[in-house]
């Protein structure tokens, strides 16, 4: 999977699937138990909150930027891989 299915058009598809069905937002993926949270701004979602086992680890903005909550660069980089790995699963499971 890559990063080319974070689009505005994804973004927003995964994010109302969310608010509507809160099922598909407790899951596994290779070994790891993975959460996505919404937050929302003047009633739509501003971002999405991914947490992985119960930790908070990053998410990605309504502006489709990602980040993680990782102090150290080589961390930060593979969590942001990883979000943007579980969305595009998440994605790709809406199609």
């Amino acid at each position: 999977m890559n990063s080319s299915c974070l689009t505005k058009e994804s973004f927003e598809k995964v994010s109302n699937k969310i608010i509507f069905d809160p099922s598909i937002t407790i899951f596994k993926i290779e070994e790891n138990s993975w959460e996505i949270r919404f937050e929302l701004n003047n009633g739509k979602v501003s971002r999405l909150l991914f947490l992985k086992d119960n930790w908070t680890v990053g998410g990605i903005t309504s502006e489709l930027n990602v980040y993680s909550t990782a102090k150290r660069k080589v961390d930060n980089e593979r969590l942001k891989k990883e979000i943007k790995k579980v969305f595009c699963t998440v994605y790709e499971s809406l199609k």
